[in-house]
């Protein structure tokens, strides 16, 4: 099983947005799907995916963490929804999900205090021994963490588990101060773990058109750090009104809107290129590689499944 965790310095990146799409992009290229969303804001993964009731469920993945009682003889798998189900290669499959909850707002008093040693000493393990031993790796294909906009234990509960991450961010002129603290984020992040952590690459996000500044490309080559080969345009109402009907993009426009614009349904081939960029640098290919396989397509450069 590969992962990664979504990440970014803050609010307004399109985090979650990127996420909710791409999850989907990796189950319609065949493969099983685990994505968690462990950050507590109301908007995210779970909102977008039409789970909102479930931040109310007597269970959470908190209490497996925090191996409170309630977890006591329960299986993961009960904190599990399945969304989207559809045929793909003539096999059913859906988008598996950890939604969030409400006492994700109480994660850092409840792991601080506990009355498990091991996990008051390591609290930034506690999701990967979970997922460990839940055996997940033997169930999915990826798994997909969002995680919250801020460095919080959630957060480095994310990456320890992942141990790749995901960057999306606002890659123009005027949003410099967010490629700023993105690359202070990553900087922070790369120092601060015993393990090699690896930036998978960078999303550019919400742009007016599909060309990066040239400034900005230079910055994030002299950070030792790759551009995806995915462009997402400021497309706001697209992707509020399918968060609103509780759909993936690719649902949206395939399914719900009536007509849909050209620069809507050019959007989905820019997920399904992210996906196979992601896939690829998962699978351990080079950066460059993995830029230029991903802008061939499928047809031509299959995508070799675990």
């Amino acid at each position: 099983m590969k992962s990664y965790a979504l990440t970014s310095d803050g609010g307004g990146t399109g985090k979650t947005t990127i996420g909710a799409g791409l999850i989907k992009a990796h189950q319609l290229a065949g493969k099983r799907v685990l994505a968690i969303d462990i950050d507590k804001q109301t908007a995210g993964l779970t909102a977008h995916y039409g789970l909102k009731h479930c931040r109310d469920a007597d269970l959470s993945l908190l209490d497996f963490m925090a191996k409170d009682r309630y977890a006591d003889g329960r299986d993961l798998t009960e904190v599990i929804r399945t969304v989207e189900v559809e045929e793909v290669g003539g096999e059913k499959m859906g988008i598996d999900i950890i939604p969030s909850h409400n006492s994700y707002r109480r994660m850092q008093p409840r792991i601080d205090s506990n009355e498990h040693k091991d996990v008051r000493s390591h609290p930034h393990k506690q999701l990967r021994r979970v997922l460990a031993e839940s055996n997940i790796h033997e169930h999915y294909d990826v798994l997909v963490i969002d995680s919250p906009a801020s460095s919080e234990m959630a957060m480095d509960n994310a990456v320890f588990a992942a141990r790749n991450i995901l960057v999306p961010a606002e890659l123009s002129p005027k949003g410099d101060d967010s490629m700023d603290g993105m690359l202070d984020l990553i900087r922070d992040l790369r120092s601060a773990w015993e393990f090699n952590l690896s930036i998978l690459g960078v999303v550019p996000n919400k742009m007016k058109g599909m060309n990066i500044n040239n400034d900005i490309q230079e910055k994030l080559e002299r950070n030792d750090l790759t551009v995806a080969p995915a462009t997402f345009r400021n497309l706001q109402s697209m992707f509020y009104n399918s968060w609103k009907e509780g759909v993936s993009v690719f649902k949206y426009i395939e399914d719900v809107k009536e007509y849909p614009a050209d620069r809507e349904t050019d959007q989905l081939e820019e997920f399904e290129k992210l996906e196979r960029f992601v896939w690829n640098r998962l699978n351990g290919m080079a950066p460059e590689e993995a830029v230029e396989a991903a802008n061939i397509d499928r047809a031509e450069n299959p995508v070799v499944k675990v």
